[in-house]
């Protein structure tokens, strides 16, 4: 300064600042409020579903590129309370993932901090249960004195539990038709009459939210030659099972709604042999001209995004299909059902494709060891 000045004075401030104006000295350079941007007001979530709440406000800050906030749920106590980025240039922005595990409406208090200046905003939250809903799964001719299946396909994002669901859902006929039974996510229909019949199913969740649909069929008369018959079918277990003072291998029946790993290994029978897959579906056919038969099987996955064909097994001469996992990378739990079509050498009589058994697969698909 003595260089090229002759003479340096100071300004006199006064000493009667604020503490705020003390901060901003310390800390120059980004010294402005920040500012929310509220996108949605109330938002709406569903209970029981992981949500980012970032996607329904914004904190702007053009000077610096985070503040901190705290977020605090009326409800729920404190959400959050750290950095924000607040850098439009960055590629990914801060996440504030929740789940909330009750229903109703709740108040987010928002304060984002920028050299203790604080910033205030609300937000609104509904958390919803979404009602489930059904979509009946059938195929073929109905007819009279025959055993007809009917699988209901159930959805419901808020209700992790798929096998309380089954358990919950209600099937409703009118007499002289009767049911296998009144419960479960399939059932077998006997049409006692020919002509339009209705087969309703009901179904409610945890909360009691309830979902309900109906299915108008013709009923045609009994076929001359009926046969194949499929007598039982389903998803089962290979796995050791206790009979009296000894265990043995044996395969047990997995209920619809249940959730199985197709990761796992069963039990065999005969000690030195190739270990087989634990899970495997499995048909009875009342064939009694000892027809040549085939049948196709598929295993079918579903998440947000739709339903996906996993693999099958195409004009099998074999009455079962193994269901194993395809792959080795992190696992998946994901809805998933297993379908079948009884081939018989006169298409006409053949039986299917129906859904055998519906549930919860934990599988992991192709990817590096």
């Amino acid at each position: 300064m003595t260089r090229y000045f002759s003479d340096l004075s100071v300004l006199k401030m006064t000493s009667l600042r604020g503490s705020n104006w003390k901060d901003q000295q310390k800390n120059s350079g980004g010294q402005s409020s920040a500012l929310f941007d509220i996108k949605a007001n109330p938002a709406k979530v569903d209970l029981r579903v992981e949500t980012d709440l970032a996607q329904f406000f914004k904190v702007l800050q053009s000077s610096v590129k985070s503040v901190n906030l705290n977020v605090t749920s009326s409800v729920d106590g404190l959400l959050y309370n750290g950095p924000w980025s607040t850098d439009t240039s960055a590629l990914f922005g801060s996440s504030l993932k929740k789940t909330f595990g009750t229903v109703g409406p709740r108040t987010l208090s928002l304060t984002a901090t920028n050299n203790a200046i604080d910033t205030k905003s609300t937000l609104n939250v509904d958390v919803v249960n979404t009602a489930p809903t059904l979509e009946l799964q059938k195929s073929g001719d109905a007819r009279q004195g025959e055993d007809y299946s009917i699988t209901a396909l159930i959805k419901d994002i808020n209700e992790p539990d798929l096998n309380k669901l089954c358990a919950n859902t209600l099937w409703t006929v009118t007499a002289p038709d009767t049911l296998s039974s009144p419960t479960g996510c399939t059932v077998k229909v006997k049409f006692g009459a020919q002509g339009s019949r209705t087969v309703k199913v009901s179904t409610t969740d945890s909360e009691g939210a309830a979902g309900s649909s109906s299915v108008t069929l013709n009923v045609l008369p009994p076929a001359e030659n009926p046969f194949p018959k499929i007598k039982s079918s389903g998803v089962y277990s290979r796995q050791l099972t206790t009979g009296g003072t000894f265990s043995f291998c044996g395969s047990i029946t997995v209920p619809s709604g249940n959730t199985i790993d197709l990761r796992q290994q069963g039990c065999t029978f005969v000690s030195g042999q190739p270990v087989p897959h634990r899970y495997f579906g499995g048909v009875e056919v009342e064939n009694p001209t000892a027809e040549a038969l085939t049948f196709d099987w598929t295993l079918y996955t579903s998440d947000s995004r739709g339903e996906t064909k996993r693999y099958g097994d195409v004009a099998s001469k074999v009455a079962s299909f193994e269901l194993y996992s395809p792959g080795n990378s992190t696992p998946y739990t994901d809805n998933c059902r297993v379908t079948l079509k009884v081939n018989a050498p006169d298409p006409t009589r053949s039986k299917g494709p129906i859904t055998v058994w519906t549930g919860k697969c934990t599988y992991a698909l192709a990817g590096p060891n």
